[in-house]
């Protein structure tokens, strides 16, 4: 006879049962995950190391990935399988969604290098939200963009190096939960076009951000909108299409150490680049030989505690409306906008100097 308590009884037991079954597991030790792309452009998992060991199909297929949220250890995503197998057409590995979807967090290293077969990472760690050490995407030549890459990530222990990624056209929204970071490298990248609104909520670099060599930058809008403090340098050099860097850093107040623009030959503007910077121990602007305004930049920086400023072999640059606290000259005078030379080397440090600079501008004081 059929009893309605016992039915909601047993369908509770199942469901019970179930949640015990799924309930999330912690994953110890070091993996590291072979990957080749089929001519479909399917990505198959390869082979699986743990510890440096290999773990054959059916001793990965008795581990359920799906549940799976930590990983207490190194995370390495690589090219092809152990020892150099052939591409197979099929795999008897789970995907790598499958092994990857629900990690949350690596205690570890995360390492995506040298997978040319690897053209996207958007669904695999699509719910990663803690690195405890370095996030490395190195060497990818077929990486073609990293949009939405990290959805949910939020806190990299130590450095984020995105580099040697030959084919990466965009950051484009990679990380939109950063907040904080100690180092930040992206460099060699040649074909990356654009940062845009990459690091919308990163807001503190505890060491160094290093954004060089990559030959078609073009744009870095918004970018990094709430980052307030590099604990060290900010080195932007080498980025051959860098045209502007308008408005790249409103609220940026301090760089501990030394602030490096140069050599990026296409450079033309940092219109309000940094209207918000009022302390900085070095500041360098050199070799950018079209750079014509940095308008409404370092109007906030302070005499105390600048050590020097060179502002050497750039364009005719018009000094208006900025380095309002360190460069004043007599309210009656203005910067001309014609024949302003080439400084060379120009330390700012005392009212004699300032005079100096002034007098190289815009002609000696009256009166």
């Amino acid at each position: 006879m059929f009893s309605l308590k016992h039915h909601f009884k047993n369908v509770i037991s199942r469901i019970s049962t179930a949640m015990k079954t799924s309930s999330p597991i912690k994953c110890n030790g070091d993996y590291t995950i072979f990957v080749s792309l089929a001519s479909d452009t399917t990505t198959f998992v390869e082979g699986i190391w743990k510890d440096y060991g290999s773990i054959s199909s059916l001793e990965v297929s008795a581990v359920d990935w799906g549940r799976c949220n930590v990983i207490d250890g190194k995370l390495t995503i690589r090219d092809r399988a152990v020892n150099g197998n052939p591409v197979h057409s099929t795999s008897l590995y789970p995907s790598l969604d499958e092994i990857l979807g629900n990690v949350q967090i690596v205690t570890g290293d995360v390492e995506i290098t040298g997978t040319p077969d690897l053209s996207s990472i958007v669904i695999s760690l699509s719910k990663l939200s803690n690195i405890g050490r370095n996030l490395d995407i190195k060497y990818n030549s077929n990486l073609g963009s990293l949009d939405n890459a990290f959805p949910k990530l939020s806190e990299i222990g130590d450095t984020l190096d995105i580099s040697h990624n030959s084919n990466l056209g965009s950051l484009d929204n990679a990380f939109p939960k950063l907040s904080k970071i100690r180092t930040l490298y992206i460099l060699n990248n040649s074909n990356l076009g654009s940062m845009d609104n990459a690091f919308p909520k990163l807001s503190e670099i505890g060491d160094t951000l290093g954004i060089f060599d990559n030959s078609d930058l073009g744009s870095m809008d918004n970018a990094f909108p709430k980052l307030s403090k590099i604990g060290e340098l900010l080195i932007i050099s080498y980025n051959s299409n860098l045209g502007s860097l308008d408005n790249a850093f409103p609220k940026l107040s301090k760089i501990a150490e030394s602030l490096d623009i140069s050599h990026n030959s296409n450079l033309g503007s940092m219109d309000n680049a940094f209207p918000s910077t009022s302390e900085i121990g070095n500041l360098y602007i050199s070799n950018n030989p079209v750079l014509l305004s940095i308008e409404g930049s370092f109007n906030g920086l302070l005499t105390a505690g600048v050590y020097e400023i060179k502002i050497t072999n750039n364009g005719l640059i018009m000094f208006d409306n900025c380095f309002k606290k360190i460069i004043q000259p007599e309210p009656s005078l203005e910067f001309s906008q014609q024949n302003i030379p080439s400084l060379g080397p120009v330390s700012v440090m005392n009212k004699e100097t300032r005079d100096s600079i002034n007098e190289a501008l815009i002609g000696p004081h009256f009166g």
